[in-house]
């Protein structure tokens, strides 16, 4: 095997967490399970599409850790990123 193609990580910060995503990511939301994902290479924004997850249609999509939400709700989790000006 061969990888033709393999996205680069970037640091941005998360809720005040340090936290590497790949290169691209516009949108990190964690979803009620705890699992945070990186959306990149997506046009839509994620959306709520039940009780308990997020999902952006023509997104790829990458676990990148897992929170505790602290009392935090999950559906405010969403967060919009300019990782052109990442580190």
């Amino acid at each position: 095997m061969k990888l033709t193609s393999v996205p680069l990580p970037v640091t941005v910060d998360y809720f005040g967490n340090l936290l590497s995503v790949p290169e691209g990511t516009k949108y990190i939301a964690t979803d009620s399970d705890c699992a945070v994902n990186a959306y990149w290479d997506c046009g839509d924004e994620p959306i709520q599409t039940n009780d308990y997850t997020w999902y952006s249609n023509y997104a790829d999509v990458t676990f990148v850790g897992e929170a505790d939400l602290e009392g935090m709700n999950w559906k405010d989790t969403l967060m919009t990123l300019n990782t052109e000006d990442s580190e």
